[in-house]
């Protein structure tokens, strides 16, 4: 099961983002403001965290800052579930989402390393 997005019955005011950025937050696709945020869910509570050392007046935030954290009441949300039909949302009471927007990983082949480049008589002391 994955958490797709989440609707918001009124927009939680967290200070430094717009309340039409705040409405429905799409996990894969959200609005700039919104990129790298996390949702966890505790029991009956959401929280929304910001990505490391995200202000509101400096969004771009730096690693090894601290994360923002705004709480709101699960009842105040719908979450958007990608999962079985037969999935019961209220018996997850722990879920951490991956950040918003995060780009999907490349699929890259691994190169080989520098040592298994060299002949092997070049590689050093047998």
């Amino acid at each position: 099961m994955k958490l797709k997005a989440i609707t918001f019955e009124k927009a939680p005011m967290i200070p430094g983002l717009r309340a039409g950025d705040m409405i429905t937050i799409k996990c894969d696709e959200p609005s700039d403001a919104m990129k790298g945020w996390r949702a966890m869910l505790r029991g009956p509570a959401l929280f929304l965290v910001s990505p490391p050392g995200w202000a509101p007046n400096d969004r771009a935030g730096a690693p090894g800052l601290p994360c923002r954290v705004h709480e709101i009441a699960r009842s105040q949300c719908y979450l958007h579930w990608e999962g079985p039909d037969n999935f019961d949302e209220k018996s997850i009471a722990k879920y951490t989402s991956e950040p918003f927007g995060r780009p999907a990983p490349i699929d890259t082949p691994e190169a080989p390393s520098l040592l298994a480049q060299l002949p092997r008589h070049q590689q050093g002391d047998d």
